[in-house]
């Protein structure tokens, strides 16, 4: 079968995947510009009054001694981890890096830990943890056993809900070391659960050259303006008798339509998990609580990882509301009064994010092809994708391939 995927406002790095929010203020509420020190700044490493003397253990072992919270302590294993010179240490190096960045552990001993990876790695990025992360994406080194749920006991101090993503011999698709926090707790970004729709004629607060995004199933028209989605990222909903799941990445600016019943004959719906993975949204479904690609709909760690579930994507676009309701004049459109405080301001969210130039958290896999945040057209056919930017289309109006 020929599957279709249609993403208007990606990014055209196609590992550039994810994003964040806060109830009331930007959404993503930590980025890589957070961090208190740029690569060439390299704190001084002063002696500290003593140092607790560390027998050699092994990287597993190692692990919960790093979360204590006597900083004499985790000094002398940052400089027995260097000596060591074993490379398996670099990513969980990078993780206090940012953990103590954004203030889950100390930020006590930067530059002990700082001097490890940069001994360890033979780079030099000082406290730039963006430049790490992106390095790091290069290389094929692999962290020691018993990682994840050591990541997992790190994040459970912003949310204890955390934990059920990171348990032992989590299954996962990708790299762990990859999956960053976004800055929200689980479900801080909340998703639209079969939000109050009304009758086009009733939605004076839109206006005709909105941006909205488009369903139409069975013969029941539905749209969800962007200015409402970017504070949500998810809406579950009904459709022409179908379940629906909406997931839209504010920080790629991609919406795809998943129908809810999947191939496993399990109904999903999905939450906003917090977490990122290059940079795009990781969703997790109600059901089992596994992580899901949002802009492939593919399950990444947990439960479903290697059972072969798919959604099936359905055709949704983005259009303005003006054309829409020409288009399909029986449509509803999502009630501004969702029930949650915010403000539904067409920009209010996201709009000097994509001012801007940089992407909010590294991405390793980029392409020169375009800008990173270059709107194209997206089409996924029997697995093969293919980007198409937007201003060639425009230009084109007819392009054969």
């Amino acid at each position: 079968m020929r599957t279709l995927f249609i993403s208007l406002l990606c990014l055209l790095t196609f590992g550039l995947v994810a994003c964040s929010a806060t109830p009331e203020l930007t959404p993503t509420a930590v980025s890589v510009a957070d961090a208190p020190a740029t690569a060439t700044e390299r704190p001084e490493r002063t002696p500290l009054p003593t140092k607790t003397p560390v027998a050699l253990v092994s990287p597993e072992e190692m692990l919960p001694l790093l979360l204590e919270d006597n900083i004499a302590s985790v000094t002398a294993r940052f400089d027995l981890i260097r000596e060591t010179g074993d490379e398996q240490y670099i990513p969980v190096l990078i993780e206090m890096m940012r953990a103590g960045q954004i203030g889950i552990l100390q930020a006590g001993a930067r530059a002990e830990l700082v001097f490890a990876l940069e001994t360890l790695s033979g780079e030099n990025f000082g406290y730039s943890w963006g430049d790490w992360i992106e390095w790091y994406g290069n290389t094929d080194i692999t962290p020691p056993d018993g990682f994840t749920e050591w990541k997992g006991e790190i994040l459970a101090r912003v949310d204890p809900e955390f934990v059920p993503f990171f348990t032992e011999n989590q299954d996962a698709s990708f790299r762990i070391e990859e999956l960053v926090w976004g800055g929200v707790l689980v479900d801080g970004i909340p998703a639209l659960d079969h939000a109050a729709q009304i009758d086009a004629a009733a939605a004076t607060y839109l206006d005709p050259e909105e941006p909205v995004f488009g369903l139409s199933i069975n013969g029941d028209q539905r749209a969800y303006p962007l200015r409402i989605i970017d504070w949500h990222e998810m809406a579950n909903d009904t459709v022409g008798g179908t379940p629906v799941s909406i997931a839209y990445c504010t920080l790629c600016g991609a919406a795809v339509a998943y129908n809810g019943n999947a191939s496993d004959g399990t109904a999903y719906d999905f939450g906003s998990s917090g977490f990122l993975y290059r940079s795009n949204k990781l969703m997790y479904d109600r059901q089992t609580r596994t992580l899901w690609n949002q802009l492939t709909g593919e399950p990444v760690m947990g439960e479903l990882v290697g059972t072969d579930v798919e959604l099936d994507i359905l055709p949704i676009v983005l259009t303005s509301w003006g054309d829409w309701q020409a288009q399909h004049p029986d449509t509803t459109v999502l009630d501004i009064n969702t029930g949650h405080n915010r403000t539904y301001e067409l920009g209010a969210a996201y709009g000097d994010y994509f001012a801007s130039a940089g992407t909010m958290f590294p991405v390793w896999q980029r392409s020169d092809l375009l800008a990173d945040k270059s709107h194209i057209y997206a089409l996924r056919v029997n697995g093969e994708p293919k980007a198409y930017p937007i201003e060639t289309l425009v230009e084109e109006k007819i392009s054969h391939d």
